[in-house]
């Protein structure tokens, strides 16, 4: 999130809660969502933090927060209960059994073999750590292999932490035909550093555009070639046309990576 964006944002959110906070006697229950998502320049993360703790002062007042573990925000907060928020098992089963038929190419490979589609679900389950995130991703790395050795072989070798899965989805972008490795890498420059998410048609405006361009053509490369040769990094919400990376941490990864990756083939 650009950080003007995300500081107009987190003031909006401080003006709720204060407005909230004088507007009725107590706050019984307070809700706040993905707090480390907060961002941290001019110190808006730590006003935030300081105002939900205020806040706990009122009587009979109950606040409820998801973070990530990230030891400047669990400090602020003294004598709370923690829950583990993990997906079950069986959700995640659920996510694949209903995902896999939709992968063309794994649905053929595990056609009529039961075996190979139960090693393929309980191996991602046991992989996942309760994340869906972890669970896609991982799908992804299975779903454009071309035979049931490839299958076997890539399920013994699945990448652990998520910058390792990260790292194997970009080898999957650079391991496309040419063109689709330079769209890949336009993909994901213009959506990792835009001000606000692109709707799928400007995107793929986006990508057309050069320095003499003067009108958009049939060269508009379409929405399921835009998805496609990302390797499950960008995802299109259905109900906004946005097109977004999948995770908040690929957005992480890819600032970590813009150097050497963005910049170095723009040159």
């Amino acid at each position: 999130m650009d950080p003007v964006t995300a500081v107009g944002l987190a003031a909006s959110i401080l003006q709720i809660i204060n407005t909230t906070a004088q507007t009725i006697q107590y706050l019984n229950d307070v809700l706040v969502d993905a707090i480390d998502e907060c961002p941290k320049s001019n110190e808006t993360r730590d006003t935030v933090l300081i105002t939900l703790e205020n806040l706990l002062g009122s009587p009979n007042t109950h606040l409820i927060r998801t973070s990530r573990h990230i030891t400047g925000i669990e400090t602020c907060f003294t004598d709370v209960v923690y829950l583990e928020i993990r997906a079950s098992h069986a959700d995640i089963r659920k996510y694949l059994e209903t995902r896999i038929p939709k992968e063309s190419r794994l649905a053929r490979h595990i056609s009529k073999n039961a075996v190979l589609q139960e090693s393929i679900v309980s191996t991602i389950i046991d992989k996942a750590e309760g994340m869906f995130l972890m669970a896609q991703l991982r799908l992804q790395s299975l779903a454009k292999k071309n035979n049931k050795r490839e299958i076997r072989l890539a399920l013994n070798k699945l990448p652990g932490n998520l910058d390792t899965i990260y790292d194997e989805a970009m080898k999957r972008t650079h391991a496309q035909e040419r063109d689709d490795v330079q769209l890949a890498k336009k993909i994901l420059m213009w959506i990792s550093c835009a001000i606000r998410p692109f709707t799928v048609l400007e995107i793929r405006h986006a990508l057309v555009i050069e320095p003499d361009t003067r009108e958009l053509d049939e060269t508009v490369p379409d929405e399921d070639i835009v998805i496609s040769v990302c390797a499950g990094l960008v995802t299109i919400d259905q109900e906004t046309d946005d097109i977004r990376l999948v995770h908040y941490t690929t957005q992480e990864y890819l600032e970590r990576l813009r150097g050497e990756y963005f910049l170095l083939e723009i040159a």
